[in-house]
């Protein structure tokens, strides 16, 4: 049972961010899109997030939601609040000094997390 709902999950996760994606992917296929919004690309980030609460609807009903909504919203060690939000900047920090000293340029941070960057 526990492989079914991992598997079902996974493949909800990669369908829904992939749909959510798709006007951002489909261009490149030379099929025409609508408009779309400016951040768009972190709505794909959503696909685990919304996989996970279908799978447990399907698989544990109203009780397992009720228990994976509490658990979302306990409280965590403030040590792992920190990690998570600041373990991005450390990568993008530690990419950019890989750089820095793989071929000496410098990444120019002035457009970082700019939705032009991912659409040129």
């Amino acid at each position: 049972m526990k492989f079914k709902a991992l598997s079902i999950f996974f493949l909800l996760a990669y369908a829904i961010s992939w749909l959510l994606w798709s006007p951002l992917w489909l261009p490149f296929f030379n099929v025409k899109t609508e408009a779309f919004l400016p951040y768009q690309h972190g709505f794909g980030g959503l696909g685990p997030l919304l996989a996970a609460f279908i799978t447990t609807v399907i698989f544990d009903g109203k009780p397992g939601l009720q228990l994976l909504w509490k658990r979302l919203f306990q409280w965590k060690p403030l040590t792992w609040t920190a990690i998570a939000i600041f373990l991005p900047f450390v990568f993008a920090l530690l990419g950019g000094l890989m750089a820095r000293f793989s071929d000496g340029t410098s990444p120019d941070f002035s457009k970082w997390a700019q939705v032009t960057s991912y659409l040129n």
